[in-house]
């Protein structure tokens, strides 16, 4: 008798024990979009709702619940989180999407980057067709540089009106990959003659490490006509005395430039 009512007792703590329940998938075809983009939730588990923000604050029961496919028009913070009457609240999963203005009709890089990331074997379409990189960086969407500066040059086939340049970049400090130091916009019209309109300085702190994932800068000023824009990054130079590599170039990861 006493077995079997420790076995209730037992059988009734592991149904009221609560699981956290995982992120729900994003699914989005253009991070960086022309116009909008559309963003799918999913999260396979009978009962469950998902609910998100779209303005940085963090999801709870009272966010909108998600029922149909979300339409977005501008530069977003989607934050998503599952719930279930049985488990905890799930992990949030982010994403950061981003407006950008007409594609440019071509993309020159002054440096080539390193032979095995030269992206779809160097045509540097890839870093305006709106697709960030994944976790594998040979997928043809990243290009890397090592020790080198980034120089891209934008140019369309009519003037444009541009006060945004945005910056998709990596840091995997144990792939040697580090953030940029600098990042500059120039821009010229139809004389070639460049303009410095932008200049960002980012700290550069050898403790602590700079913090992991990707990282689009966002560079705003006034607006100007042109039909060049000249982007420059710096890259961070030798990796620091704490970094197994100390001494030796750090990488340059870039998989988008956007410009509105």
């Amino acid at each position: 008798m006493r077995i079997s009512f420790f076995l209730l007792l037992f059988a009734h703590s592991l149904a009221a024990q609560q699981y956290r329940l995982a992120p729900p998938q994003i699914r989005c075809e253009q991070v960086f979009f022309e116009n909008n983009t559309t963003v799918r939730l999913v999260f396979n588990l009978k009962g469950a709702e998902i609910h998100y923000t779209l303005d940085g604050s963090e999801p709870t029961r009272h966010a909108p619940r998600y029922e149909q496919p979300i339409v977005v028009d501008k530069d977003v913070l989607l934050q998503a989180r599952a719930f279930h009457p049985d488990f905890l609240p799930g992990e949030i999963a982010a994403l950061h999407l981003y407006c950008r203005g007409e594609k440019p009709a071509r993309l020159i890089l002054a440096q080539a980057p390193a032979e095995e990331y030269l992206g779809r074997i160097g045509n540097y379409d890839c870093l305006i067709d709106g697709k960030v990189g994944s976790d594998d960086l040979r997928d043809g969407a990243w290009i890397g540089l090592p020790g080198k500066q980034l120089y891209a040059y934008a140019t369309w086939k009519k003037e444009q009106q541009i006060q945004v340049v945005k910056l998709s970049t990596l840091t995997n400090t144990g792939a040697w990959i580090f953030p940029p130091t600098t990042i500059s916009v120039y821009v010229a019209g139809e004389d070639a003659h460049y303009r410095l309109v932008r200049e960002e300085i980012l700290t550069v702190d050898d403790s602590p490490k700079p913090e992991e994932g990707r990282h689009t800068y966002v560079l705003r000023f006034p607006p100007e006509r042109c039909t060049w824009v000249r982007v420059v990054a710096e890259p961070w130079g030798m990796l620091p005395e704490w970094h197994p590599g100390k001494g030796t170039p750090a990488w340059l990861f870039v998989d988008e430039i956007a410009f509105e």
